[in-house]
Order: structure tokens, then sequence, then C-alpha cells
């Protein structure tokens, strides 16, 4: 009789002991019919004048009627300032937590955005023009590689278009916009700016800005970039059978103004030589209007000079 009760108290343990498995399978199984939350993968996108996104400083508005679906200076350390891609970097922005304002205490790396006492962009003011320091630009056509990296349009360069300026060599890395510009002149700002990002052998950073103001006419280079933006961010896409001639953004009259200045994207990073045009590039209305479509306040507000002038040349 004993081995009997043992052996029915063992059965009876076990048999509930299915019904429990059976029970937490079916809620598994009724828990993912019925759509409920299951644990989300975080990805990270990655964003760039008369000043200024393959940094800077490294942000622009899509396919056809103007820039498409999508959008900071190789981060120059790198290539978001000089790639505006999305990297392993702390999350930033230009609204609200990850704001401006809030970037010098979003990580550590990013510190010299409120330490520093260099910082872009800044306000430019009239000066008497000085002799010397010209830009000598030694642009090649590229293929038309372009990124929407989150915080701007960006397009790559091949390699091959130098800056030359002070004896020193730079190669053309990438040219992004923002909206409204960096740079201001006297207080105001432009529609939209763009910038184009250098880096010498040694790793210095020159950044040439121009401001882009609206005109009567589109800009046909303009309109070429903003016809074959990406439907995807942070990918780079070759616009199959086009070529982009970067010398054509620029003007005929090559005076700027330098200064010493930063990135203008985190990690701001101090020691890059600004030279930011005094011509304008014209665009049409809808062309800014693409753009603000995509991006419509992706600039760094002006910082302090802390004893900085600006040279125009």
């Amino acid at each position: 009789m004993l081995v009997r009760k043992s052996l029915h108290s063992s059965l009876v343990s076990l048999v509930a002991l299915s019904g429990t498995l059976l029970l937490v399978t079916g809620c598994s199984s009724s828990s993912k019919s019925q759509g409920l939350p299951e644990e989300k993968q975080i990805t990270k996108q990655e964003p760039v004048p008369m000043e200024e996104q393959k940094d800077a400083e490294a942000q622009p508005p899509a396919a056809n009627a103007g820039p498409g679906d999508h959008h900071e200076e190789m981060h120059p350390d790198e290539k978001s300032h000089m790639e505006h891609h999305a990297t392993a970097h702390p999350r930033w922005g230009y609204e609200g937590v990850l704001g401006p304002q809030m970037w010098g205490d979003l990580a550590a790396e990013y510190s010299t955005c409120k330490a520093g006492d260099m910082q872009s962009p800044i306000d430019l003011k009239w000066s008497k023009p000085s002799q010397g320091r010209p830009l000598q630009f030694n642009y090649k056509p590229s293929r038309l590689k372009i990124i929407d990296n989150g915080h701007t349009i960006q397009i790559n360069a091949d390699q091959g278009s130098q800056l030359v300026v002070n004896g020193e060599t730079f190669d053309l890395i990438q040219v992004h916009f923002h909206a409204q510009s960096e740079h201001t002149l006297s207080g105001k700002h432009f529609p939209m700016e763009m910038h184009f990002v250098h880096k010498s052998a040694s790793g210095k950073l020159a950044v040439v800005g121009r401001m882009l103001k609206v005109g009567d006419k589109a800009n046909p280079v303009i309109e070429k970039i903003w016809a074959n933006l990406p439907k995807q961010k942070t990918m780079e896409m070759e616009a199959a059978g086009h070529a982009i001639d970067f010398s054509a953004m620029l003007p005929k009259s090559l005076t700027y103004y330098n200064y010493a200045g930063s990135l203008t994207t985190p990690p701001c990073t101090q020691g890059v030589d600004w030279n930011v045009l005094n011509t304008p590039l014209e665009i049409s209305k809808d062309q800014l209007a693409a753009f603000r479509a995509l991006y419509s306040n992706n600039f760094r507000p002006v910082q302090s000079l802390n004893g900085r002038k600006a040279i125009n040349y």
C-alpha cells in the first residue's frame, strides 16, 4: 500500500508540473500573438555661410521635386564633419536635451563644446580688407556620392580635390549644409550655409564656408544634389552617371574672412582654420524650401569670440 500511495503521489506531481509548463508556454505564445511589447533594439543615426556638416560642421533639404526622404565636419577626427555617418559616438542633435546648449554635458568627449575658448561659429563684422593669404582651389569633378547622416545632407568627395592656403595643402573630404547659416554677418543670418571640409596630411582641418541666399533662378549644382538625395538615412548613395563639379559652387571673387575656430558639431574640436567667403551663392525659393523640409534648424548658435578677430582678406 505504501508503494502504491508513493507512486500515486509522484504521478500527481508530474501531471501538475506538466500543466504548469503548458500554461507558461501558452502564455508566451499568447503574448506574441497579441503583439505585446518585446525588447526593442536601439539603433543610432548619424548628423554640417558665410562660414560652417565623410565634421563641421558638418546641415541640408528631395529627390526630383526637392530633397528626398531621409538627411556635421569627417567628425574631423574622422569622416562625420568629415562624414556627417552613423557612428558609435553619443547621440546629439539640434533641439531639446540633445541640442547645442547641452552638447558639452552629453559625453566627456564633447566637453570642448562647453569648455573650449575658440569655438565656432561666430558673428562676422565688416572690416577693411587686408592683402595676402589667397585661397587656391584645385578641385576636380567627383562622383556624386550623397549621404543623409541624420544631421545634414553631405556630399563625399573623391580623392584629388585640394585647397592650398599659406603653402599648406588640404584634401577636400566632404561638403554639407546648414539652415539657417551658422555664421552671422553683423548679427544677421543667411537662409543657409554650406561647408567645404578639408584635411591636411598632418590632420589639420580647414573649412571653407559659403552663405546661400534666395535669388530668381535655381542653382544647377544644388538642383542636381537635391534630385539625387538618398531615401534612407546613414547610407551613402552614388548617383549613377552623375558627377559633381565642386568648383562650380565657388564664387569668382575669393575674398573671405579668416579666423581660428572649431568644428560646429560635436566633438567641437578646436584648431580649425575657418575661411568664410564674402560672396553668397544664389538658390531658388523652391530649393531653399526643399532643404528646409528636411532640416530647418540644423545650425549651432554663434559662440563668444574670447578675444579672437576675423580678418577680411
